[in-house]
């Protein structure tokens, strides 16, 4: 099972909803809500169907509307 560790998130009012993307930033899934500063690091299960891809769109919403979007390549 593939999981995604978030080690850091600055810039962004908590709380913080995480959703797991295509790399192209659609198909969209939401995969947590933190509600606690990061870090400490959380640890998230990818979707079944993103396992087995090369690299997958992370998305974070803030509490306030703003958002960041990064691709993470899966080793």
């Amino acid at each position: 099972m593939n999981t995604l560790e978030i080690t850091s998130i600055t810039g962004l009012t908590q709380p913080y909803q995480v959703y797991i993307c295509n790399v192209l930033g659609q198909n969209c899934i939401l995969v947590s809500t933190i509600g606690s500063p990061v870090p400490p690091s959380v640890t998230i299960t990818l979707p079944p169907q993103f396992e087995n891809v090369p690299a997958v769109g992370v998305k974070i919403v803030a509490s306030d509307g703003c958002s960041r979007f990064g691709v993470e390549y899966c080793t």
